[in-house]
């Protein structure tokens, strides 16, 4: 069920985060473009390590991630009309790389890929 994607260092191999998939805005895993499908992120290190559920606005943008372990927003996400970022913040704002339209953002550029 879902799809799983992991991304690891390229040096020594060790996982850096990895991301949960389920159904997307139009309860398949694909139909719509996987756009609100994101279940959970995993960060392997840093001031956010570990799980986060993602929440969504009515647009199927990531919104805020929550974590598993303690109920509490980590990271909140707002947007400009044509989707670029106006305002991350939270200590997982900047390690989860899926933003708008549940899209990667590239982390040098902020293009959404």
């Amino acid at each position: 069920f879902g799809r799983h994607i992991a991304e690891l260092n390229g040096t020594n191999g060790a996982l850096v985060r990895s991301y949960v998939w389920g159904l997307d805005l139009s309860e398949s895993l694909g139909g719509a473009g996987g756009v609100g499908g994101l279940l959970w992120v995993r960060l392997s290190g840093g001031p956010a390590a570990g799980v986060h559920f993602v929440t969504y606005d009515g647009n199927g943008n990531v919104w805020t991630l929550v974590s598993a372990s303690t109920g509490t927003e980590t990271a909140r996400y707002e947007y400009g009309p044509f989707g670029e970022p106006l305002r991350l913040t939270g200590a997982a704002a900047a390690s989860n790389l899926f933003r708008f339209s549940t899209k990667r953002t590239e982390h040098g550029t902020g293009l959404v890929l």
